[in-house]
C-alpha cells in the first residue's frame, strides 16, 4: 500500500511554475523603452533645424551669418559720423547688408528686430519707410540693401546713443529659412566709403 495516500490525509499540491518570471518580465519592458527611445531620438534627427552661424571679416567692420540657405554678407551699421559723435538716441541708423540665396527655392525676408530700437524698416532712398518688412530674395540670386540711395534697412526710434566701434544685436527672420542674431557693428568713419564684395553671392 506504499503507492497509494492513506484515507484522510492531507494532499499537498505544487503551485505550477509561472511561464514569465519577474526577472524576464523586467528584461522585456527594460528592451521596449530602448526602442522607444530610439524611435524618439530618430524621428528628432529626421527634422534638422536650419543652420546658423556667424563669422566677422578681417578688418572687424562687418559680419556676415547664414539662415539656412540664406546668406547675410557684409552686415553693418552706417557710421554716425566724425569720431566723437553717435547715433542719438530717438533717432534712426541705417543697416545695410547683402541677402544671398544659394537654395533652390525663393524665400523672403519678413522681420528684423533690436533691443535697441523700436523698429527695424526697409526705406528705398530718400522715400518714407515701407511699413511691412518684406525683401524678397529670389533662388541662387542676391537682395542688395547697401546704400543709402536705394534699398536698405533702417533702425528707427534708437533707445539710446550708438557709438562706432560698439556693436549691436540684430534679430533677421526669414520666411523659410528660420531666424539668425547677429552682433552688427557701428562703423568707424575714415572718410572713404564701405568697402563692398565684388561678388555678394560668391565673395572670397
Amino acid at each position: 500500500m506504499s503507492g497509494r495516500l492513506a484515507r484522510g490525509a492531507p494532499v499537498r499540491l505544487r503551485p505550477a511554475a509561472p511561464s514569465w518570471s519577474l526577472r524576464t518580465t523586467g528584461l522585456v519592458m527594460a528592451a521596449v523603452v530602448v526602442v522607444l527611445l530610439g524611435t524618439a531620438c530618430s524621428r528628432e534627427r529626421a527634422t534638422p533645424s536650419a543652420s546658423t552661424s556667424t563669422t566677422f571679416s578681417r578688418n572687424l567692420d562687418s559680419v556676415d551669418g547664414q539662415a539656412g540657405t540664406i546668406r547675410l554678407l557684409h552686415v553693418y551699421l552706417a557710421s554716425p559720423g566724425e569720431r566723437g559723435t553717435t547715433h542719438i538716441a530717438g533717432a534712426g541708423a541705417e543697416l545695410f547688408l547683402t541677402l544671398a540665396n544659394t537654395g533652390d527655392a525663393p524665400d523672403t525676408l519678413i522681420g528684423a528686430s533690436s533691443e535697441v530700437a523700436g523698429q527695424v524698416l526697409v526705406r528705398d532712398g530718400d522715400a518714407e519707410p515701407t511699413p511691412q518688412l518684406r525683401v524678397e530674395v529670389p533662388p541662387g540670386g542676391v537682395a542688395p540693401l547697401r546704400l543709402d540711395t536705394g534699398p536698405h534697412l533702417e533702425l528707427v526710434d534708437v533707445a539710446e546713443p550708438l557709438r562706432s566701434g560698439t556693436r549691436v544685436s540684430i534679430t533677421f527672420e526669414f520666411q523659410s529659412s528660420g531666424s539668425v542674431t547677429l552682433p552688427v557693428p557701428v562703423a568707424v568713419y575714415d572718410g572713404r566709403p564701405p568697402t563692398l564684395p565684388s561678388d555678394p553671392a560668391h565673395p572670397t
